[in-house]
């Protein structure tokens, strides 16, 4: 009967124990590689998300600024056009002589210069609100890209485009055809642009809402 070979076996131990090992060690690698890369990943949404949700907060309060103050233009454009429908009412009637020292001519002229005054200045306070909400707006169109919320949140901010541009084409037509609204019919016209604002902001909330939830199963996920 041959002896056994203790070293060989020994060594054959060895070699297998180096083995298993190794299997665990690559094992404990793989799982420590996915740790790390699902926890950037999650990094990663965690940090995406929370621009969004800010630009997304911000975007929703300067359009409801943008809103009040376009009123606020389309309100200062009507004074301003009956104020015009007074001088001019009065230019007809008095001589020019008669006009230099009509009081009312004088106030009425005064009027027209703080109304123009407060109309400008509101309109370049408009000016600035669109420029912040197409910065706000290409940013955030900027961290959703490629994902399944892109599409549909592109379409509303280019609605709210519209919108604005159809705000600043009704105070143009005022402004150029200086039509005097009776106060049912301004307030009928105004109303016009919260009715139309407000359910583009409610459509916004609520695909952040959803991309919010989407984002929260994917970070569930990840975490396990």
């Amino acid at each position: 009967m041959e002896k056994l070979d203790w070293s060989a076996i020994v060594a054959g131990v060895a070699v297998l124990i180096s083995l298993i090992a190794l299997w665990f060690q690559r094992r404990d690698l793989k799982k420590q590689s996915i740790y790390q890369r699902n926890t950037f990943e999650l990094q990663n949404i965690i940090n995406n998300n929370n621009i969004i949700y800010e630009l997304s907060g911000e975007i929703v309060g300067l359009l409801q600024t943008q809103v009040q103050i376009m009123q606020s233009v389309y309100q200062e454009q009507n004074i301003l056009n009956s104020l015009y429908h007074d001088s001019y009412s009065l230019e007809k009637k008095l001589t020019t002589e008669e006009l230099e020292k009509d009081k009312n001519i004088t106030e009425i002229r005064l009027e027209i210069k703080k109304a123009e005054n407060n109309r400008d200045e509101l309109i370049l306070d408009t000016k600035t609100l669109t420029q912040d909400l197409t910065s706000k707006g290409n940013t955030i169109q900027y961290h959703l890209f490629g994902g399944i919320h892109e599409k549909n949140v592109n379409k509303i901010l280019e609605d709210i485009k519209e919108l604005i541009a159809e705000m600043y084409k009704e105070v143009e037509n005022s402004r150029r055809y200086q039509n005097v609204l009776k106060k049912k019919e301004f307030n009928d016209r105004v109303a016009q642009f919260s009715l139309k604002s407000g359910p583009m902001i409610e459509k916004f909330q609520a695909e952040i809402v959803l991309l919010k939830n989407n984002s929260d199963r994917k970070l569930e996920e990840l975490k396990y």
